[in-house]
């Protein structure tokens, strides 16, 4: 079952295994960075529509402003505030639209259309909001680093090195061996030349063969030996560095789970503080900067809530990047 001829085929399909997980590992890097681009492009048109909607209650609360002066409720400074920040909104509306447009471009170079060339997502295309996050617990991130470690393409390819060096090990072996072959030979005269037979002649045999000089053949066992050693070693130190990076992922994870309460905690009390503020305002207690401010923290909140929740997103996928699930998470 040993030979150069069965070894070369063994050896020849494990190549083809090699390269097929050579691309795996491609395209597990390119799925990842084209699912980073688009939660960064997610973040963005989100972002963009907080500050459209800050915008819109400034120009709103303009109106209202120019009436309650009109009848000498309020002092003209309170517009002009506003009008300034109005100003500022805008400003603000034009930079958050270029980070859009920004992160469309680049996750153009992995949406592709039927004919293969980019194409730049659509503001109608963003979904309405960022999906809720969930805590990771002990036992998935335990399965997750078992996953990992049988599915990551880096791992298989030194397994599949590995087999090919066991394959050339058998075969250099081999060769150390004695070898034993059964021969068996007919022959007979045919056509009108010299008779040299008489009849149909018959002979068989054994042939016994010991290997007096194996340097060679020994010298390869010692060289394959030596390759699977390293080999081995390779094996280790890469299966610890993808057990290190599914802990890294898993606690980026909880670390980005943890920033989304923390932020929507703030959100909820820079809202609360706003309305606060909105009411003193009517009341009179308080001035159009304070509101003003006020909303600039509500905003400054709501995007760093946007942020956060697209950090857990990106760390999930790094976390199924890690393990290799993101192979099966997209269609080829």
């Amino acid at each position: 079952s040993v030979d150069s001829r069965r070894t070369g085929i063994r050896i020849g399909d494990l190549g083809f295994d090699l390269a097929t997980q050579t691309v795996a590992k491609s395209r597990l890097g390119f799925y990842k960075d084209a699912l980073y681009s688009y939660w960064d492009w997610v973040a963005a048109g989100l972002q963009s529509g907080v500050t459209a909607g800050l915008l819109d209650l400034a120009e709103r609360r303009d109106r209202d402003l120019a009436d309650a002066i009109d009848l000498g409720q309020l002092a003209p400074v309170e517009r002009t505030d506003n009008q300034r920040a109005i100003l500022q909104r805008r400003a603000a509306l034009v930079t958050a639209r270029r980070v859009v447009e920004a992160t469309a471009i680049t996750l153009s170079v992995f949406h592709r259309g039927a004919d293969g060339r980019p194409e730049r997502p659509v503001a109608a295309r963003l979904p309405n909001g960022l999906p809720t996050p969930a805590p990771l617990t002990d036992d998935e991130e335990a399965r997750a680093v078992d996953e990992a470690l049988s599915r990551r393409p880096e791992l298989a390819s030194l397994r599949l090195k590995r087999e090919q060096q066991q394959a050339e090990l058998r075969l250099a072996n081999n060769a150390l061996l004695p070898s034993l072959n059964l021969f068996g030979d007919y022959s007979r005269d045919a056509g009108s030349g010299r008779v040299s037979r008489q009849g149909n002649e018959w002979s068989a045999g054994l042939l016994f063969e010991v290997p007096l000089q194996r340097r060679k053949a020994s010298g390869k066992v010692g060289q394959v030996t030596a390759k699977l050693g390293s080999l081995d070693a390779e094996l280790r130190f890469a299966e610890d560095r993808v057990r290190a990076d599914v802990h890294d992922a898993a606690s980026a994870v909880r670390a980005a789970y943890a920033a989304v309460e923390l932020v929507r905690q703030e959100l909820s009390v820079a809202r609360e503080l706003e309305a606060l503020e909105r009411d003193r305002f009517l009341l009179g207690d308080s001035t159009q900067f304070m509101v003003n401010l006020r909303e600039l923290n509500t905003a400054d909140a709501a995007f760093r809530e946007i942020k956060a929740l697209a950090d857990y997103q990106k760390a999930r996928v790094a976390l199924d990047g890690a393990t290799g699930r993101l192979l099966d998470r997209v269609t080829p």
